[in-house]
This record gives C-alpha cells, structure tokens and sequence, in this order.
C-alpha cells in the first residue's frame, strides 16, 4: 500500500507471518527503484520547498527453521534518497535492520520477540510545529517488542506482551526537545465464550521517559479495558475494547475513557476492506506549549483485485484532534488528514510496478502547525 495505518497499542499489536516469496528460502534477495515527486519535503507550513526524488533500495531477508517449532529471522535495507532540488545534501542514506526470534515451546506456550534498528534520514512522516522549524529530521530509531501466550485451558488463555521503543533525533535542537524512550506492557486474558466469540480483559502500562526536561514532559498511563473478538462470518471479523486511562503528567493526573473498534471483511480472494476508530492520546513535536494530544482515529484501509495481476489499494486516515495546552495555555483543535493510494501490477511472482499517490493534509488553529505534502510517483521491485 502506498501508507499503510494501524491502531496504536502494545495490546494491539500483530507479528507478521513470512511473506510468501520468503517461505522455504533460507536467504531472500530484493531491489526496489523507482522515483516520486515531493511538494513539501522539510514539512514546513510556508514557504514550501518541492523536488523530485529518485530511490534505490536494495534489501536482504533471512529466514531459518532449526526445528518444526522455531523461527529465526533477520533483513536488512538500505534506502539511497537523490534528491533533484533539495537545498544542502542531495543525497541520503537510510538503514534498517530487524531480527526475530519465535518459537511453540508446547501446544500450551508460544513467544515471539521482534527487534528493530533504523537509522532514518528522510522520514515518511514529518513534525508539525516544531519551536524551532528543523529540515533535519533524522532519527535512530531503537524498538524491540515481545509476546508470550498461555492457554491453559481449551477455552482460557493469557498473552503479554511488553515493548521498548527508543528515539533519538540528529539535529541538535530536536534532539534536547524530543529524544525519549517509551515502555509500554501488556497483559490480556482472553476466554472463548462461543467457538466464534472472544471476550477480553487486559491492563496496559506506559511510560514516557525524555532525555531532557523529564521533569516537565515524562508521562505515565495505565489502562484497564474490556471487549470482544468475534468471527461473525468466515471472512468477516469485528473487535472492541472500551475502558479508562488514568494518566498522569506535569499537569496532575487524569482519568479519561478509551475505546476502539475494528472490523474486516475478506469479501473475495486477495480482496479486502477493513475499517476501525480509536480514541487515544499521542505525544506531539512542542512539548513547551502542548502537553500532549487526545484525537478521534477514523481509518480504512481496502485493497481489491481488478484481475488476477492488477491490485488497486488504499487507506484513509481521518483525526480530529485536541491538542491539550500546558498549564495556563489554551487548548487547540486541529485535524490531520492522511492518504493513499497504490496501483499495483505484478508481471511475474517476483516482480512488480506501482503508481502512487499519498497526501498529508494538517488544519490547525495553531497556524505554526499547519501542513500540506503531496508525493506522486512509480516504482518497480524485484525479488531473487
């Protein structure tokens, strides 16, 4: 997809099986070229700067079965960004390193741990109303994540789950207002009322800790929440959960409501649609002025198989947002809209071509933190 959306939420969280071309390979090849057009590429609210950038990224995927019930995994990516019209370097290097590790100790007990080392020189996504607007917005990105599930009975299990996530900006001034390291834990217990409903009750725990300001910026947040999964039909599935957030910052501490849902329907083969709300809080790149954001997530996400070869995807991300004001400052409303959407040939099972086209759109009372970004473009990957 040319974006893709996910709920936010260690509880949440989902560990991708191996992509089709990668199964039964000990080592997979892939080189992906293409180029695409960026109306906005430093994210600035005025005065935006556009070039068109072309991209090689080359990328390794290993994959080891030692045993029937262990997976071993590892891939790395290189992305090379040439920029035609961008002020100062023209050329950018980012790199991505992953590792995981799953295995069913018994038909009882099964884990699965997932690492991630990325060093991002142009990312996809760009911060809004910085104190001090930034062209460079790189990072090194360190997150590792695990999960571990129990059932200890033919109708009752427990799964947690815990994640590391560590962020750490280049330039200077992003880097004493915006490094931090999030934890995040869960633990969920999950009984199967009918062979096709799931009833769920789960604690979550976060905690934001800055590399300067702690003080004023650190966070804490722990949530109890309820729900269900349900299989209504075969392809078609509908989850819930609502509850309460008790969280506590420089401003004291609060208790808000939390809820989302989701639901999917595989309605033909390659095709889908899914679509959800959540309602969460989110960090935000001005800490002096904005605690943090509580938003309203609407999404949709659809691909639908035109032929056997021609895909068309898509995704939709609506947020209408309050941006909650330190004290003694106003609060602020604001709405991020994102999307995109993708046209996708496959020539052969290893090769295909794609049409994009993604737009960021952010309206904000605050005008320092309105947006505008379109990219368009077409790219072609192959795999060995």
């Amino acid at each position: 997809m040319a974006v893709a959306f996910v709920t936010a939420g260690i509880a949440r969280a989902a560990y991708a099986p191996i992509p089709d071309l990668e199964r039964g390979k000990l080592l997979t090849t892939y080189l992906a070229v293409g180029a695409y057009h960026d109306t906005n590429i430093f994210g600035a609210p005025s005065e935006e700067a556009e070039s068109w950038v072309m991209q090689v990224t080359p990328s390794l995927a290993f994959n080891y079965n030692p045993d029937k019930q262990t997976l071993l995994a590892a891939g790395y990516r290189v992305e090379w960004s040439h920029f035609t019209d961008r002020p100062g370097r023209r050329d950018l290097f980012s790199h991505q390193v992953t590792a995981r590790a799953a295995r069913t100790f018994s038909p009882r007990l099964d884990a699965d741990f997932n690492a991630l080392y990325g060093l991002v020189r142009n990312p996809e996504s760009l911060l809004p109303g910085l104190q001090v607007f930034a062209r460079d917005q790189s990072r090194r990105d360190t997150v590792s994540d695990g999960r571990v599930r129990f059932v200890a009975t033919p109708r009752f299990s427990l799964t947690a789950r815990a994640k590391y996530a560590r962020f750490a900006y280049d330039q200077e001034g992003l880097a004493t207002d915006l490094d931090r390291t999030e934890y995040l834990t869960g633990l969920a217990a999950s009984y199967l009322a009918r062979p096709r409903l799931q009833a769920i009750a789960e604690h979550r725990g976060q905690w934001v800790r800055y590399r300067v300001g702690g003080d004023f910026k650190d966070k804490d947040a722990h949530s109890l929440l309820g729900g269900f999964d349900y299989a209504i039909a075969r392809r078609f599935g509908l989850t819930t959960r609502a509850g309460a957030e008790w969280r506590t910052r420089d401003e004291g501490t609060e208790l808000r409501p939390y809820g989302e849902v989701g639901v999917r329907w595989d309605y033909a083969k390659e095709s889908f649609i899914s679509t959800g709300y959540a309602y969460v809080v989110d960090e935000v790149s001005n800490l002096e002025r904005y605690a943090d954001a509580t938003l309203h997530r609407f999404f949709i996400n659809a691909q639908h198989a035109l032929t056997a070869r021609l895909y068309l995807t898509g995704a939709i991300q609506v947020e209408p947002t309050k941006l909650n004001g330190r004290r003694g400052l106003t609060d602020v409303d604001e709405t991020n809209q994102r999307m995109g959407v993708a046209l996708v040939f496959k020539f052969t099972k290893r090769w295909d071509a794609r049409l994009t086209f993604d737009r960021d759109d952010v309206d904000s009372d605050d005008a320092t933190r309105n947006l505008r970004r379109t990219r368009s473009g077409i790219a072609t990957r192959y795999s060995f």
